[in-house]
């Protein structure tokens, strides 16, 4: 990870853990990946409670946008909102794309003790399921 990375990972950090409506901040893609070239954007996702997320997500403003604590050459930080409700359906019935955004993804703060198991579970390929969903697509 370079160090405007970590700088810009911790400014959002100080921005976000200071209201305690978010419940945790995660930073996923290349960057948590350790595959980040020098000027990648920073992508991640804030925890909120299951209600939070629920008005904002019927009005349509899952996403973020922070760019103004990026630290150059990182230009942009987009995130989205989620909720620990949202995080368990993903581990349960997630797709591959989106098992696939948490994999290597970081908790950078979590006041919920919950969340960094369930992100280290969702990039998980759930093998009770096969079978059932091998059979689901082929009748369809």
């Amino acid at each position: 990870m370079y160090e405007h990375h970590r700088l810009t990972i911790e400014n959002l950090r100080n921005h976000y853990e200071q209201n305690r409506d978010n419940i945790a901040f995660i930073v996923n893609g290349s960057v948590a990946r350790g595959e980040a070239g020098k000027e990648s954007d920073l992508d991640y996702w804030l925890v909120v409670e299951d209600e939070i997320f629920a008005e904002l997500s019927a009005k349509n403003s899952v996403s973020l946008e922070a760019n103004e604590y990026c630290v150059p050459p990182c230009s942009e930080a987009n995130g989205f909102v989620t909720s620990k409700m949202a995080l368990r359906n993903l581990r349960d019935r997630g797709s591959e794309l989106m098992r696939w955004a948490f994999c290597k993804a970081q908790v950078i703060f979590s006041h919920d003790r919950e969340i960094e198991a369930l992100v280290t579970e969702i990039p998980c390929y759930p093998e009770q399921d096969r079978i059932r969903r091998m059979e689901s697509y082929h009748s369809q």
